[in-house]
């Protein structure tokens, strides 16, 4: 999610000239008024937590993301020198904490002038956000009130209630701000004792600062892993965050981070620690768009040789396009020339690959003798089978209906060797790996073999992507054998020309393997 705060950004980021409009953040499907600040209590839950509020970890992650990147990592009790986490004032301290919140705010969306980047308030409800406890008295200085409306400057609402005698609307210049305000700021929010050697913003002979507050716009998205916090506000987690790939995509950047923080309501958090470093580029990779790559790239291919990179990242690219190409190897049933396929096997994989499915009145899925035959016709031509009752769905008067089974998903499929037959039919072996569905980084318990191996491989670094990191240590050869394997297939097929559908299967075979550790 894309949201305008202002940080700064080292890297890649569109900066704005001045106090110029920022872009309106995307709001919540869901909203409600409730302005009580999230607590640690709150955020044992997060679907509690109030909407559209900020969620403090995540803007927490997204601060240090922008001013830090990876180059401040301390560990809990070691002191950070002063010069090095000033940015983070100029930055971030300029701004309120819940100026993302004020932003989206109802009440002053509706009185914004998008042309000159201004609220016009009626008292009346400046009289009613002050008396909800929303913005106080401070908030609509006497100076701005015309008659009965309040014109305020859009970035007045995000400063600091405590720096507004000191912001300039018009330069974002903040001027002789007391020292004892900032320095405070610092020391409260990193492990740092006072120096202002090297700090040009300082000016000895009167004790305060002067400098231009950034202004500009955020593109990190950010994910959080399981935390572990207590009633006292400190919490311990993993997080990641990621460029918007429109601002610049190739390569990615971003970074991880474990940080333990502590977070008193209404007040900003204290970073205790942070361990940050470089985003391994496959938690973000993302598949072509070229359906028809795969088949392109085999057509080159002659004689057996093991999986290399390319084959690899197109097996890989082909199962994550579409929503069928997801299920079209994983859900394959086991059968060969003299062997059909079982039959419960064979009506969920049809219906998976079916692009002529229907719905009874009930609201159940449907699909008829027509479509089943047409679907088995394209992937799976000349096997042999008879409509009967399954599992997953009932049968009769030439129409298959659901008994309303949930979601199924199979492994992903990495490709262990690829033979050319010389006459249009290949044989490709694969692996498959599979990750539980509900998997908290935070229980051990709770996750799979695969996972417990990819964090021992990274050093339990958090993966942004179970699947992007998989695909890079399979990729390598130094950790795929590694990776716990859960089920092994063996599909011969032919080419069919068809970019949408470009294979047609005349085999499938499904070995048992041993149970994984």
């Amino acid at each position: 999610m894309k949201r305008a705060l202002f940080f700064a950004l080292p890297l890649c980021l569109a900066l704005l000239a001045g106090c110029g409009p920022r872009q309106p953040q995307e709001l919540p499907e869901e909203k409600n008024d409730d302005t009580e600040q999230v607590t640690p209590e709150v955020l044992e839950n997060q679907e509690e937590a109030p909407s559209p509020y900020f969620e403090p970890r995540e803007e927490a992650v997204r601060r240090y993301a922008l001013i830090f990147g990876d180059s401040l990592s301390f560990t809990q009790g070691e002191t950070v020198a002063f010069a090095d986490v000033f940015p983070y004032f100029t930055c971030a301290g300029v701004y309120r904490p819940d100026e993302a919140y004020l932003y989206s705010l109802p009440e002053l969306t509706a009185c914004r002038d998008g042309e000159e980047w201004v609220y016009t308030i009626p008292a009346e409800t400046a009289e009613d956000l002050i008396a909800r406890e929303i913005l106080t008295e401070e908030d609509f200085p006497e100076d701005m009130r015309e008659g009965d409306v309040y014109r305020i400057p859009v970035s007045f609402f995000t400063v600091r209630r405590e720096l507004y005698p000191y912001f300039d609307q018009e330069t974002c210049t903040l001027s002789h701000v007391p020292a004892q305000l900032v320095d405070g700021f610092l020391t409260e929010t990193f492990p740092t004792t006072v120096d202002h050697t090297g700090i040009d913003a300082y000016d000895p002979a009167t004790d305060t600062y002067t400098f231009e507050a950034f202004t500009g716009e955020s593109y990190y998205d950010i994910t959080t892993g399981s935390a572990s916090g207590t009633a006292e506000g400190l919490w311990t987690f993993a997080a990641a965050a990621v460029l918007d790939r429109e601002i610049q995509s190739d390569p990615v950047t971003g970074f991880t981070y474990t940080l333990s923080l502590q977070l008193e309501e209404d007040r900003d958090c204290r970073f205790l620690a942070v361990q940050s470093s470089p985003l391994n580029p496959w938690d973000v990779y993302e598949p072509s768009e070229d359906l028809g790559a795969l088949a392109e790239l085999l057509e080159g291919r002659t004689g057996t040789a093991a999986a290399d990179e390319a084959l690899i990242l197109a097996v890989y690219d082909y199962q994550r396009q579409t929503p069928r190409r997801s299920s079209e190897w994983s859900l394959l049933p086991a059968f060969s020339e003299d062997c059909p396929p079982d039959w419960v096997e064979l009506v969920l994989y049809v219906y998976m690959m079916c692009e002529d499915t229907g719905e009874n009145a009930e609201g159940y899925s449907t699909m008829t003798d027509e479509a089943f035959d047409a679907t088995v016709e394209r992937y799976l031509p000349g096997i042999s089978y008879t409509p009967a009752d399954s599992p997953y769905f009932a049968y009769a008067d030439g129409v298959h209906t659901s008994r309303g089974w949930g979601d199924v998903s199979g492994d992903l499929l990495l490709p262990v060797s690829l033979t050319c037959h010389g006459d249009g039919t290949y044989t490709l072996v694969l692996n498959g790996y599979c990750f539980y569905e509900m998997e908290d980084f935070g229980d051990e318990a709770s996750l799979s073999p695969l996972t417990k191996a990819i964090l021992a491989l990274r050093d339990g670094q958090y993966p942004v992507s179970r699947l992007g990191t998989l695909l890079g240590l399979y990729v390598d050869e130094s950790t795929r054998d590694s990776l716990p394997v859960s089920s092994q297939v063996t599909i011969t097929f032919r080419l069919t020309g068809d970019e949408v559908h470009p294979f047609q299967y005349l085999s499938c075979e499904r070995p048992p393997l041993p149970p994984q550790a």
